[in-house]
């Protein structure tokens, strides 16, 4: 049995964290949304997901748990998408993903995540795509 594709939310809107997992599930994937502070070690330390969408409005808030699991990730192979209502400098942190505006349609973000998780799932055919 082949296992659903996991991708990590982290937005500070609850609201628009809880529709975009219900998307997810939906859609097939298995979605976790980075929890409060307190909680965020433990339930993610054998979490690996092919791909990570951040709202930029989670950058200031999330920043230092983003950057320090930015390597671990990336050794992982995660891409990562961020969601922004301006322009992304290259001041923010970045890994291999994309860039989405908003508003934003679920279906495009949708095709991009499955995209990306067949990157990371084979490397090879996507270089050659």
């Amino acid at each position: 049995m082949t296992s659903k594709p996991k991708v990590l939310i982290i937005d500070p809107s609850e609201e628009s964290s809880e529709a975009l997992k219900a998307v997810l599930d939906h859609s097939g994937f298995h979605a976790e949304i980075l929890p409060p502070r307190a909680a965020r070690q433990s339930k993610f330390e054998g979490f690996f997901p092919q791909v990570i969408v951040v709202d930029e409005n989670a950058l200031a808030t999330y920043s230092v748990w983003f950057r320090a699991m930015a390597a671990r990730y990336q050794a992982a192979t995660t891409k990562v998408i961020f969601i922004g209502s301006r322009t992304l400098t290259a001041s923010n942190p970045s890994l291999d993903g994309a860039i989405f505006t908003k508003p934003y349609h679920y279906p495009p973000l949708i095709r991009t995540i499955e995209r990306l998780v067949q990157e990371v799932e084979s490397p090879a055919a996507a270089r050659a795509a």
